[in-house]
């Protein structure tokens, strides 16, 4: 009978073990997709993220030059003299304009900026400009000014809306949110029952010893992700298929940023994973 109980105990210690490591290795796939789901919510999905990249002062420049650009191409077509219509387009509009295009496009609008905005903005500046210079309009060059603010407003905003094909962007936009939120959640009830399930099973070292190690390793999965998404390989994948210089060097901030905040992240999870690993140890040699 003894030798019976013994061998029984002896055969349940590596089912229990073996549970453990299996439970501890579904915990590490929870927990890493449960850190890239609130990573990526905090970043490429995030209004204000996006939006402080593309308003930096490195990006305001480019594309107020390439908007001005525009500009100064409808006022020439529409016969405006150049002193007129020099620098119309100014940085605090450019940054005004694409906060709200960015805020309307995350929230499911394919037409974020209104002409009458464009107009405005440009009445104002075109205003300005004559007062600037003392210049005085005669009745010819007035009847031209509406015709070339509608003109200007109306391509802005077709070039907006075709070039970057914003249907398509907001559709993508409201299926990335809807399945990175469904992971995220699903993730961490996944990871909190794992963890639960560990903790009543095992004894607070071994416990943290699994979700330790489970941290550790979806940290460093991170962690390498997000090393190789600033390498000059892996950006040239994304940035290489864009023709648009501006668009090329924006996308390619964004595709930097958002690989060293999964570095970031990931480092973060690591260090607590090691930390949980090395309090297990502690607790064994007690």
């Amino acid at each position: 009978m003894r030798e019976a109980a013994h061998h029984q105990q002896k055969t349940a210690k590596p089912t229990h073990r073996g549970l453990s490591r299996f439970l501890g290795f579904l915990l590490t796939i929870s927990l890493f997709v449960t850190v890239g789901a609130f990573l990526t919510r905090q970043t490429v999905l995030n209004v204000n993220y996006v939006t402080n990249t593309l308003t930096s002062s490195q990006n305001l420049s480019a594309i107020t030059k390439a908007t001005d650009k525009q500009i100064q191409t409808v006022a020439t077509e529409n016969g405006l003299p150049s002193e007129l219509t020099k620098d119309l387009v100014t940085k605090a509009d450019i940054k005004t304009d694409l906060t709200t295009t960015v805020t309307n496009l995350y929230h499911g609008d394919t037409t974020p900026l209104s002409t009458s905005t464009i107009s405005t903005q440009l009445t104002t500046n075109l205003n300005n400009v004559a007062a600037e210079n003392s210049l005085t309009l005669s009745s010819t060059v007035q009847a031209l000014i509406q015709p070339f603010i509608n003109s200007a407003a109306q391509k802005v905003q077709t070039k907006i809306s075709d070039q970057y094909s914003l249907k398509k962007v907001v559709a993508v936009l409201h299926d990335a949110e809807f399945y990175t939120a469904a992971l995220f959640w699903g993730g961490l009830v996944v990871s909190l029952a794992l963890g639960l399930w560990l903790f009543i099973m095992a004894h607070l070292s071994s416990f943290c010893r699994y979700f330790g190690g489970a941290a550790f390793w979806a940290g460093l999965l991170w962690v390498l992700l997000g090393f190789m998404g600033t390498t000059a390989v892996a950006q040239n994948i994304v940035v290489g298929t864009i023709e648009n210089t501006d668009v090329a060097n924006i996308a390619q901030q964004l595709i930097t940023g958002v690989s060293q905040t999964y570095m970031l992240g990931g480092a973060i999870a690591l260090v607590v994973g090691l930390v949980l690993w090395l309090f297990s140890l502690m607790g064994r040699r007690r």
